[in-house]
């Protein structure tokens, strides 16, 4: 699974994709995590099959869907500052993968969809 987390400058979502990646590899879970910000998303085609976006971005929520269709677009409800909040995310992240296979989904408030 690739993941893009997605902020307007690339701070913020450094922080989160090392927290991300931290616990994806605790987990054993086989995930690409990357960096990107919204220019270069709306610039060129983003590859990744769920895109983060950063809490300050949920105006721009729509232009993401339309510059990566193919991916599913993750409105975050706060900024990723630990590794507790990654495992949230990283949970419905891939409930909603098993839920794509006919699992269930559990509800996560850490987060918009």
């Amino acid at each position: 699974m690739k993941i893009s987390v997605l902020c307007a400058a690339g701070a913020s979502s450094t922080f989160a994709a090392l927290h991300l990646r931290r616990e994806a590899a605790a987990r054993g879970l086989a995930a690409t995590i990357t960096v990107s910000t919204l220019p270069a998303v709306l610039l060129r085609p983003d590859d990744s099959d769920v895109i983060l976006l950063g809490a300050h971005l949920s105006g721009e929520r729509d232009r993401v869907r339309l510059a990566a269709p193919d991916a599913r677009v993750v409105q975050l409800g706060t900024t990723i500052t630990d590794r507790a909040q990654a495992a949230a995310v990283l949970d419905s992240i891939t409930a909603e993968h098993d839920t794509a296979r006919g699992g269930t989904a559990p509800q996560n408030e850490g987060h918009r969809q």
